[in-house]
């Protein structure tokens, strides 16, 4: 088993409407957005050394959203929020992707075709401001929707009741067709972030993507 920690978002409104983000693009469990941060271990790292860390980054606990991104190559098709970590860079520690891109993941699938949507919908919006978010912590795994999860996370899914008019079901999200599910998660980014179109940063298709150096392929798989 491999351990990996992060940071997470500590801003519940913008943290619940990412997670629902992802939820809704795949809905076969919770996932939450962090950043991640140093890993593989094959241990978890001593508590004292995490507090330790988190002390010393105490008054830098913030990032800078910088617009969108994507990594598609072969069968991966990632969707993610570009972050500049500011002073945390210095706790990044991840020897397996050595130089790769801090981000936050919104899309990490099969389909290429709903990846394409959800990049398409992204680059519509205004990704380019800060946050606080939390210390280094252990990323947490997946967890599937039981009561007790509900009552935990109740920002997640009071929004997603008052924006989308109903309650949080596995069973039900994966009946959704791809086009709803679309129409769905713009109606979460439409409630929660500003919306504005820049010639700059407008999503192409495949057959002229290469033209422009954001959407540059990666040599094997980023994380």
């Amino acid at each position: 088993m491999s351990y990996f920690y992060g940071i997470y978002l500590t801003n519940n409104r913008i943290s619940a409407a990412l997670d629902i983000v992802r939820f809704l693009a795949e809905p076969d469990s919770l996932r939450f957005c962090h950043i991640t941060m140093r890993g593989p271990y094959s241990q978890k790292l001593p508590d004292n050394w995490v507090q330790e860390q988190n002390k010393r980054f105490s008054a830098d606990l913030s990032v800078e959203l910088s617009g969108t991104g994507s990594f598609f190559e072969g069968s991966q098709n990632t969707v993610f929020l570009k972050v500049k970590l500011g002073r945390l860079e210095s706790l990044v520690h991840k020897p397996d992707f050595k130089g790769g891109l801090a981000h936050i993941t919104l899309y990490d699938g099969k389909d290429r075709w709903l990846a394409e949507q959800i990049l398409t919908l992204l680059y519509r919006y205004d990704f380019h401001f800060s946050l606080p978010v939390s210390g280094l912590e252990l990323i947490r795994k997946k967890s599937p929707l039981a009561e007790n999860y509900i009552k935990e996370h109740e920002p997640f899914f009071s929004m997603y009741q008052n924006i989308l008019g109903s309650s949080v079901d596995i069973m039900s999200a994966h009946k959704i067709n791809r086009e709803a599910r679309i129409s769905a998660i713009e109606s979460i980014l439409d409630a929660m972030f500003t919306k504005y179109f820049s010639n700059l940063e407008t999503y192409n298709p495949p057959a002229i993507r290469d033209l422009f150096s954001d959407f540059a392929m990666p040599n094997g798989r980023r994380y």
